[in-house]
C-alpha cells in the first residue's frame, strides 16, 4: 500500500466471537450478512483510500473473496487479538503498525453493528470533521435526558451526580443529553499513537438521528432492525 498525506482509511472490525449474539457479523439481516451493510456503505461513500476488514472469521474472509468486494483489503486478525477481552485500540494499533499507515492519515472506525448508518452519514461525518479543526470525531445520538436526575445515596443522603438542582427540574427544562452510538469514529493516526487511547479531549461530535443509530447487541436489537429493513 502507498499512503499519501491526509488520506482516510476505513477499518471495519469483525471478530468471530460474540456473547450477546453469536456469529452476529455474518448473520443474515433481511437476507444479507450484517457486515456487508457497513462494507457497502464504506465503498459507496467514495471517501476512503482503503477499506480494511479485520477479522478472524473464515466465513467472512471467504465472503469477501467475491470479486464484488475486490477493493476491500481483508486482514486476518491474530488469535491474540480476537478474544472477548481484546480492546479495540489494540486492533487499530496493530493495523497501523502492520501496514505502516502514515501519521498524517486518518482512521475511520466503522463497526458492523450499526447497519443503518449509510454512506451519506459517513460523508457528512467526514465533512464535519474536516471543517471542525478538532483532533477526532465521534457520532452520537440524543438520549433520554432524565439521566440528569440520576443520583447516588451516601450516608442516606440523596446526591445528584450532575447537581442536586437538576433532580427537581421538569424534563422539558433539562438540557439535551447525548451518547456515542457506535457508528462512526474518526482519528488522526498521530494522535492515536501519541495518546495510546481513543478518548481524546479535543473531539467534535456528529449527531445522528435515532432511526439510524440503532446498534445490534443482542437478538432483540437484531429483530428490531430486521423489521425496519423488511
Amino acid at each position: 500500500m502507498v499512503w499519501m498525506i491526509n488520506q482516510f482509511i476505513a477499518i471495519i472490525p469483525a471478530r468471530s466471537g460474540s456473547k450477546g449474539l453469536p456469529r452476529k457479523n455474518k448473520k443474515l439481516l433481511a437476507g444479507k450478512p450484517l457486515i456487508l451493510y457497513t462494507i457497502e456503505a464504506a465503498i459507496k461513500s467514495n471517501v476512503f483510500k482503503e477499506v480494511i476488514v479485520s477479522t478472524d472469521d473464515h466465513d467472512i474472509i471467504n465472503l469477501l473473496n467475491d470479486k464484488e468486494y475486490k477493493s476491500v483489503h481483508v486482514d486476518i486478525r491474530p488469535v491474540e487479538l480476537a478474544s472477548d477481552t481484546t480492546e479495540m485500540f489494540e486492533v487499530v494499533n496493530y493495523l497501523i503498525k502492520k501496514y505502516r499507515i502514515q501519521h498524517s492519515n486518518y482512521i475511520t472506525l466503522l463497526q458492523p453493528t450499526s447497519p443503518l448508518r449509510d454512506f451519506k452519514e459517513i460523508k457528512k461525518a467526514i465533512r464535519k470533521f474536516k471543517n471542525s479543526g478538532k483532533d477526532a470525531l465521534i457520532s452520537v445520538v440524543e438520549t433520554n435526558n432524565r439521566v440528569l436526575k440520576t443520583c447516588l445515596i451516601n450516608d442516606d443522603v440523596l446526591i445528584g451526580i450532575k447537581s442536586n438542582e437538576l433532580l427537581f427540574k421538569n424534563r422539558q427544562s433539562l438540557p439535551k443529553t447525548y451518547r456515542p452510538n457506535g457508528a462512526i469514529y474518526i482519528y488522526q493516526v498521530k494522535d492515536l499513537l501519541y495518546y495510546q487511547d481513543f478518548h481524546l479531549i479535543n473531539t467534535t461530535t456528529y449527531i445522528m438521528e435515532k432511526g439510524k443509530s440503532l446498534d445490534i447487541d443482542d437478538i432483540t436489537d437484531f429483530e428490531k432492525i430486521e423489521s425496519i429493513l423488511s
